[in-house]
Protein backbone atom coordinates (compact mmCIF):
# COMPACT_ATOMS: atom_id res chain seq x y z
CA UNK A 1 0.00 0.00 0.00
CA UNK A 2 1.28 3.41 -0.71
CA UNK A 3 0.09 6.46 0.66
CA UNK A 4 -0.62 10.19 -0.10
CA UNK A 5 -0.63 12.65 2.35
CA UNK A 6 -1.54 16.35 1.87
CA UNK A 7 -1.54 19.00 5.12
CA UNK A 8 -0.57 16.39 7.10
CA UNK A 9 -3.68 14.64 6.18
CA UNK A 10 -4.09 10.95 4.23
CA UNK A 11 -6.12 11.80 1.24
CA UNK A 12 -5.55 8.38 -0.75
CA UNK A 13 -4.31 5.01 -0.47
CA UNK A 14 -3.15 3.13 -3.35
CA UNK A 15 -3.26 -0.90 -3.18
CA UNK A 16 -0.93 -2.49 -5.75
CA UNK A 17 -0.84 -6.35 -4.63
CA UNK A 18 -1.34 -8.34 -1.23
CA UNK A 19 -4.86 -9.43 0.30
CA UNK A 20 -6.23 -5.88 1.34
CA UNK A 21 -9.61 -4.65 0.30
CA UNK A 22 -12.34 -2.72 0.44
CA UNK A 23 -14.55 -3.12 3.58
CA UNK A 24 -16.75 -4.54 1.66
CA UNK A 25 -14.91 -7.23 0.49
CA UNK A 26 -13.16 -6.55 -2.79
CA UNK A 27 -10.01 -5.72 -3.99
CA UNK A 28 -7.25 -7.54 -6.16
CA UNK A 29 -8.28 -10.71 -7.85
CA UNK A 30 -12.27 -9.45 -7.81
CA UNK A 31 -14.18 -9.82 -10.57
CA UNK A 32 -15.85 -6.63 -12.76
CA UNK A 33 -18.83 -8.68 -12.48
CA UNK A 34 -19.17 -8.89 -9.19
CA UNK A 35 -18.19 -5.46 -8.16
CA UNK A 36 -21.10 -3.97 -10.55
CA UNK A 37 -23.79 -6.72 -9.08
CA UNK A 38 -22.76 -6.16 -5.41
CA UNK A 39 -23.01 -2.22 -5.93
CA UNK A 40 -25.01 -1.36 -9.02
CA UNK A 41 -26.29 1.93 -10.00
CA UNK A 42 -23.22 3.42 -7.35
CA UNK A 43 -20.86 1.86 -10.17
CA UNK A 44 -19.82 4.24 -12.86
CA UNK A 45 -17.52 1.88 -15.77
CA UNK A 46 -14.86 3.47 -17.73
CA UNK A 47 -16.01 4.24 -21.12
CA UNK A 48 -12.39 1.84 -21.76
CA UNK A 49 -13.63 -0.55 -19.70
CA UNK A 50 -10.50 -0.93 -17.70
CA UNK A 51 -11.65 0.58 -14.78
CA UNK A 52 -14.89 0.99 -12.21
CA UNK A 53 -15.90 3.77 -9.83
CA UNK A 54 -17.45 3.22 -6.44
CA UNK A 55 -19.42 6.68 -6.40
CA UNK A 56 -21.05 6.77 -2.90
CA UNK A 57 -24.27 8.84 -2.35
CA UNK A 58 -24.41 8.84 1.84
CA UNK A 59 -23.71 12.48 3.30
CA UNK A 60 -20.06 12.45 4.34
CA UNK A 61 -19.17 9.75 1.89
CA UNK A 62 -20.44 11.41 -1.04
CA UNK A 63 -16.79 13.16 -1.77
CA UNK A 64 -15.09 9.80 -1.42
CA UNK A 65 -14.33 7.15 -4.19
CA UNK A 66 -12.88 3.54 -5.15
CA UNK A 67 -11.41 2.99 -7.77
CA UNK A 68 -10.67 -0.59 -9.46
CA UNK A 69 -8.19 -1.21 -12.16
CA UNK A 70 -9.11 -3.89 -14.17
CA UNK A 71 -7.56 -6.41 -16.73
CA UNK A 72 -8.49 -7.59 -20.27
CA UNK A 73 -10.34 -10.46 -18.52
CA UNK A 74 -12.15 -8.10 -16.08
CA UNK A 75 -10.21 -8.75 -13.18
CA UNK A 76 -8.92 -6.37 -10.64
CA UNK A 77 -5.39 -5.87 -10.66
CA UNK A 78 -5.03 -2.39 -8.68
CA UNK A 79 -7.31 -0.25 -6.67
CA UNK A 80 -6.97 3.20 -4.86
CA UNK A 81 -9.30 5.16 -2.33
CA UNK A 82 -9.42 8.13 -1.40
CA UNK A 83 -11.22 11.89 -1.86
CA UNK A 84 -12.37 12.09 -5.10
CA UNK A 85 -9.95 15.13 -5.96
CA UNK A 86 -6.88 12.90 -5.03
CA UNK A 87 -7.98 9.85 -6.74
CA UNK A 88 -9.30 10.28 -9.86
CA UNK A 89 -6.05 10.24 -11.51
CA UNK A 90 -4.89 7.27 -12.45
CA UNK A 91 -0.69 8.40 -11.17
CA UNK A 92 -0.72 9.61 -7.18
CA UNK A 93 1.99 12.28 -6.32
CA UNK A 94 5.27 12.91 -8.45
CA UNK A 95 7.59 13.17 -5.29
CA UNK A 96 8.46 16.42 -6.62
Amino acid sequence: ASFMVVNGEIVRVDISSGPITTKSGYGIGSTKDAIKSAFGAKIEESSDGASLTFVPVTDGDNLMRVIWELDASGLVTSLRTGRASHVAPKIGCSGN
